[in-house]
């Protein structure tokens, strides 16, 4: 019976003995693979918390640089403080590199002439950083001098303009043999890195770095699957497959795998630590052996001797275990420990509640303590006795605890004697393995000194900067290399009508008018050789609107350290109201010296024709008498005649002495300018100049109500005859001949050739397409005798100073504009009379136009015109109000009410009459009204209109024209609104 069972019994043990042997060998396999993931993932984060670190403290160091202003301006202190950061760091980065906005080197240490002015605008990571301006961190590429390098570049600003990057190289060589070579699990255990694209940033395999993980490994899913989970950003454990190749061989080698990311700045990395599991289970070799000895002992000795083959496995499992734990524990703390002593920024743990758990001597130096011990006795709440402001503190508190990442923050702290320091701050908070929070672990890093110098600095520039801001002439700086503005002040950015941006983005010969650039150059080559310290000139600016400004500058060096100047400084003032009156004096004295002549060329004419005339008298009064003594047939008679004709024509000439001596007008009556017009076309004179000048075409403009004038018809129309004879013989060729009348009021004085004062004008035009007159002879075309005619075959040369003295005899004004190869236009100025031509026209009944007591609210900004216009509406039995703005109408009618307004169209200042009326639709959108100017219809007067405007009037004032003109309007129905 027994021998029956010993056969089933020892099946069953033997099954027994197998299926412990699995599942205690698995279970002592599984448990080494996790321990080594534990550690792969222990050094996979210690290693990207290094790198972190690295590039963080890089970041905030490049990025405090950047926001000085002699990096900004890439001056030899910018230099200075580069070469500084090298020599402090030569262990840590091969090179330091000032890039400008365009993407050229403008500096770099260790010095190397060859790459200044290099363009690596063409570079990813430049492109990058220049298209988002924020910090940028570039792969893995191969240096010129032969090393694997990786580049950071912050962003430099200036005014918020983008300036370029101030970077560093660091060799990654370097880099890796500091954080990553030293990785090893085992003897086939080693770490590699790929960047946010999938490069290969640092792999032992050769040939793999540098190049991507999916064309490396593309033979290899597992390898693919976690890079795809990498690329991701994510933490995690996996196992990959991939061929060794052995000599003639190829063996399939399964690798234990723990990657996780590392977070740079704009980018990511992804860390894997990797082992070959064939070691991992090389390891447990022994422990297998042991206990297949157990398993057949067991075997053999029954199941009394499996419970202490099982006790033994557990004894050994157990061992191992503890053995490595605490190998691993005990080289982690003793790294952990010689940085926390050593760092030399501070570094501390906390607890929650306020109480220092650990620091090491650097923070408690910086705090102004002896020992870390005595900062953990004495600090019992670190929000009020460390923090200056407590609730920065508690906010801090609350956003670390409530973030699973780093916090940074710049704050004030209290020293032990009670001195204030400045420190930037990192914070995180550790977590148990229940999840809830062990203690709070922070770096601080001492600023105070850097701090005072930037705050010193800042006050300084803002000093230098009010000063110059507020200085009453334009200051500004100016490269000397490209001319281009550095810096300028308000009152230069006034002067132009420019904005600071505008003027900065421009240079000093862009705004200079063309005609003062050669000088300018001049100027500035006789600066640049030293023959001259600095120079001042008077020039003229183009301004923003294309108009021109007069200035007076002093231009001089800006010497820095005793090198040749880069900059010049110059001051900028105003002087274009001086010039303007200096313009004015001058054509001031001009016009008087032009009166003075012509009334002293006007005295010797008057006393030469007097005695002319004398003689004249003579020979015409004898010719006459003689002619009237002998017959028809006497062969004396033609020569009689031929003497009486020239004496009527020496007479004419005589007349035009008299004319040019002011003493041709004897008689005053009303003239029209247009009936005298009309009259001269009807003469002799007149049909002569047609028919001698086909090819000149003559038009005809005359204002249908021109206003009468005082004065001589006889001489206003041979001032006609003179001035068209001129602008006929000035059309050789053919041309276009313009006569034109036209009313004119003035409200302010014209400064032309003549100065016209204001007032009412009936204005007489004659244009002439012809050759012109230059601005050397226009000055003297009025001047007796003066002309550039042939002398005795195109007249006497007095048509023209006979015109001037008619004009002046009418109390009148004469401007000229002419442009040499395009004709010249004369327009005489007569002042205007209220009294009318004997034989004028039928004026309209008053009946048809006298009021009905309506209300009318005048307004206008002259008040003669004002008053003028109340009293002819009064007299038309109007009730008149009148208002001098147009703000006042306004203001007058949300009271009160009026049946139409006179709107004056040009007010200044302040609104004119469409403002006006566009103001009163707005609470009176049915108001009449009529637009009066005393200037020609413009395109705001026909807006007026095209609002509900009735009539526009012209100025003068004319009791007929104006009763009409408000009766119609008031008459005028409004158009019935369409409510379909």
């Amino acid at each position: 019976m027994k021998q029956r069972y010993i056969l089933p019994f020892l099946a069953f043990m033997l099954c027994n003995c197998f299926f412990l042997f699995y599942f205690f060998y698995n279970q002592a396999k599984q448990e080494a693979i996790k321990n080594t993931n534990n550690q792969q993932l222990l050094y996979a984060r210690q290693a990207a918390r290094g790198i972190e670190e690295f590039f963080s403290n890089w970041t905030r160091t490049l990025t405090t640089l950047s926001e000085l202003g002699s990096i900004i301006d890439m001056d030899e202190g910018g230099k200075q403080d580069i070469r500084l950061l090298y020599r402090e760091n030569p262990d840590r980065v091969r090179a330091i590199t000032r890039v400008d906005a365009a993407g050229r080197i403008i500096y770099t240490f260790p010095f190397n002439r060859d790459s200044i002015g290099r363009n690596i605008s063409g570079q990813d990571h430049i492109r990058q950083i220049m298209g988002t301006h924020k910090p940028v961190m570039s792969n893995v590429f191969t240096a010129v001098q032969g090393y694997e390098a990786v580049a950071l570049h912050v962003p430099v600003f200036k005014n918020n303009e983008y300036r370029g990057t101030i970077g560093v190289i660091v060799d990654f060589r370097a880099l890796a043999k500091r954080y990553l070579e030293d990785i090893r699990i085992g003897n086939t255990g080693y770490a590699w890195v790929i960047s946010q694209d999938g490069t290969e940033l640092y792999c032992p395999v050769p040939g793999h770095t540098g190049k991507s993980v999916f064309e490396n490994c593309k033979d290899f899913p597992s390898i693919l699957a976690m890079a795809g989970d990498m690329l991701k950003g994510r933490q995690g454990l996996t196992t990959y497959t991939y061929n060794q190749i052995r000599g003639n061989e190829v063996d399939v080698v399964r690798k234990l795998a723990a990657y996780t990311p590392i977070n740079i700045g704009n980018t990511f990395w992804s860390i894997v630590v990797a082992s070959s599991e064939e070691e991992v289970i090389a390891s447990i070799e022994g422990f297998r052996n042991k206990l297949i000895l157990v398993m057949a002992f067991l075997l053999l000795v029954g199941v009394l001797f499996s419970y202490y083959g099982l006790k033994a496995w557990f004894i050994v499992r157990e061992e191992e275990k503890r053995r490595r734990a605490e190998e691993a524990l005990r080289e982690n703390e003793e790294n952990y420990r010689n940085l926390f002593q050593n760092a030399p920024i501070g570094i501390f743990h906390s607890l929650p509640e306020g109480k220092f758990l650990r620091v090491n001597p650097a923070l408690a130096r910086i705090v102004g303590y002896g020992s870390p011990e005595e900062m953990i006795s004495a600090v019992t709440n670190i929000g009020s006795q460390i923090y200056i402001d407590s609730k920065k503190h508690s906010g801090l508190l609350s956003a670390t605890l409530g973030n699973p990442g780093w916090i940074y923050a710049e704050n004030r702290y209290r020293r032990k004697d009670g001195g204030i320091l400045t420190g930037n701050l990192t914070v995180r908070k550790v977590l148990k393995p229940d999840g809830t929070v062990a203690y709070i672990e922070g770096f601080v890093e001492d600023v105070t000194q850097r701090k005072q110098a930037e705050e010193s600095l800042q006050k300084s520039e803002k000093r230098f900067r009010i000063l110059v801001e507020q200085a009453p002439v334009g200051v500004a700086e100016i490269s000397i290399s490209t001319s281009r503005f550095l810096t300028v002040n308000r009152r230069l950015c006034e002067m132009l009508g420019m904005t600071e941006e505008e003027l900065l983005a421009t240079t000093f010969h862009a705004i200079t008018h063309p005609e003062d650039a050669p000088l300018d150059e001049k100027k500035r080559a006789l600066l640049l050789a030293g023959k001259i310290g600095h120079y001042t000139r008077e020039k003229r600016y183009l301004k923003k609107d294309g108009g021109t400004v007069w200035v007076k500058i002093r231009v001089s060096h800006l010497w820095e350290s005793g090198e040749k100047p880069e900059r010049n400084m110059i001051t900028v003032e105003d002087i274009t109201e001086h010039k303007r009156a200096e313009e004015e004096k001058r054509a001031l004295e001009e016009r008087l010296n032009r009166a003075e002549k012509m009334e002293a060329l006007g005295t010797l004419a008057g006393g030469v024709a007097h005695d002319l005339n004398n003689v004249l008298g003579i020979v015409v009064g004898y010719s006459e008498l003689l002619l009237d003594e002998i017959g028809q047939s006497s062969p004396m008679r033609a020569n009689l005649t031929k003497i009486m004709e020239g004496g009527h024509r020496s007479a004419a000439i005589v007349q035009d002495l008299l004319t040019l001596a002011r003493r041709g007008v004897q008689t005053r009556k009303v003239v029209n300018l247009n009936a005298t017009v009309r009259d001269w076309l009807k003469t002799p004179e007149f049909g002569k100049i047609v028919s001698f000048n086909p090819n000149v075409g003559i038009r005809m403009d005359l204002e249908a109500d021109v206003q009468n004038i005082m004065g001589s018809p006889v001489h206003v129309g041979k001032t006609i005859m003179n001035l068209v004879s001129n602008a006929v013989e000035a059309m050789a060729k053919g041309g276009t001949l313009t006569i034109r009348t036209s009313n004119r009021y003035l409200d302010k004085p014209i400064q032309g050739y003549d100065a016209i004062h204001e007032g009412d004008y009936a204005v007489l035009t004659v244009s002439d397409t012809g050759e012109g007159i230059s601005d050397r002879d226009i000055q003297h075309i009025f001047e007796p005798f003066y002309t550039k005619k042939t002398m005795g075959r195109s007249g006497t040369g007095l048509g023209l100073a006979v015109v001037w003295g008619t004009v002046k005899d009418h109390n009148g004004y004469i401007d000229v504009q002419s442009e040499v190869g395009k004709g010249t236009t004369f327009s005489l100025y007569f002042p205007v009379t209220k009294e009318e031509v004997a034989e004028a026209q039928k004026a309209i009944p008053l009946p048809d136009y006298i009021g009905k007591e309506e209300s009318i609210l005048v307004v206008d900004d002259i008040k003669e015109q004002r008053e003028l216009a109340a009293a002819m509406l009064g007299k038309l039995n109007y009730r008149v109000k009148t208002v001098s703005s147009g703000e006042e109408a306004v203001e007058y009618l949300r009271t009160e009410k009026a049946d139409l307004l006179v709107l004056d169209m040009i007010m200044d200042p302040g609104m004119d009459g469409l403002d006006t009326y566009k103001a009163i639709l707005e609470t009176h959108p049915k108001q009449k009204a009529i637009i009066v100017s005393g200037f020609s219809e413009t395109e705001r007067v026909a807006e007026a209109k095209a609002l509900g405007v009735g009539d526009y009037l012209r100025k003068p004032y004319v009791l007929e024209r104006l009763g009409m003109a408000v009766r119609n309007e008031l008459d005028r129905k409004q158009p019935v609104a369409d409510t379909t």
